[in-house]
């Protein structure tokens, strides 16, 4: 903040007497906070565990009724999930209860290499580093396989699914994200009426149209709809062109369970690990 924004602030404190909701109202009303807002001047990186927890809020995370644990059926009772400590740990360099002491996760003073001449701070990037970055982005694809819808297209139900899974440290919960299906399902159905490479292989301007739905929705729910249209046609052009969703093959599964393994989940993953989602 500038040295006015401070002394903004500070005179409301002095002047108030150190009344608290004063002092919150003049940091939050100050003109220069929502300039920087509105201009895209103002940056914060996001922590690591953040942007996964940000994430399940936007896909309607959920607890499932029941996993197994080795031989053991555990029975949730309550609003119960599971992850393992340890897994998350390695995963974000954070998880909840660990930190390594009262000052949070990293140095709040961290300045990366390129932010030195520009004098600023990031101190969230102390933890963001290569090695936890790829294995989030890795582990993305566990998280993603626990989408309710996708669960049904593979197994009898949702308990069948956790009742066979016991994989250490594995979460346990479900992702809930129907509507990046129906908008989408309505041009898979129509697709009769657009012209084919192959009469089983759809043509790559229905691919377009259904990354297009997919990730504009993704940007919506995860972003605000800020995903720049230029990262957009990246995006859509990208994954239209490595689809190959066949239709009618039984072995490659429902169009519905090919729609979430080849353009819903790897689109998510593109737009969850960009840093256009690492950044608020």
């Amino acid at each position: 903040p500038s040295t006015e924004y401070i002394s903004r602030v500070s005179s409301v404190f002095k002047a108030s007497g150190g009344d608290l909701k004063k002092v919150v109202r003049a940091i939050l009303l100050d003109q220069e906070l929502w300039s920087d807002i509105i201009q895209g001047t103002g940056t914060k990186i996001k922590e690591p565990y953040l942007t996964f927890t940000a994430m399940l809020r936007a896909f309607n995370v959920e607890p499932p009724t029941q996993w197994t644990s080795g031989k053991t059926v555990i029975r949730v009772t309550r609003n119960k999930y599971y992850m393992g400590h340890n897994t998350l740990y390695g995963t974000f360099g954070q998880a909840p209860t660990m930190a390594p002491n009262v000052f949070n996760f990293y140095q709040d003073d961290f300045i990366p290499n390129d932010f030195k001449s520009l004098e600023l701070v990031a101190p969230e990037i102390y933890i963001k580093t290569m090695p936890n970055t790829i294995s989030y982005n890795n582990w993305l694809i566990d998280i993603l396989n626990l989408e309710r819808d996708y669960i049904l297209q593979r197994y009898t139900s949702i308990d069948a699914y956790f009742a066979g899974e016991t994989k250490e440290g594995q979460p346990k919960l479900l992702l809930n994200i129907p509507e990046a299906y129906e908008s989408v399902l309505n041009v898979l159905n129509s697709y009769e009426d657009i012209p084919k490479h192959t009469d089983k292989m759809l043509h790559v301007e229905v691919y377009k149209l259904i990354a297009g739905e997919i990730t504009d929705w993704l940007s919506i729910r995860l972003l605000g709809e800020k995903l720049p249209s230029e990262t957009r046609d990246i995006i859509v052009t990208h994954f239209a062109q490595t689809a190959k969703m066949e239709v009618g093959k039984e072995r490659f599964g429902t169009p519905k369970r090919q729609l979430y393994e080849r353009l819903i989940m790897p689109i998510t993953r593109a737009i969850v690990a960009s840093d256009h989602y690492s950044v608020q």
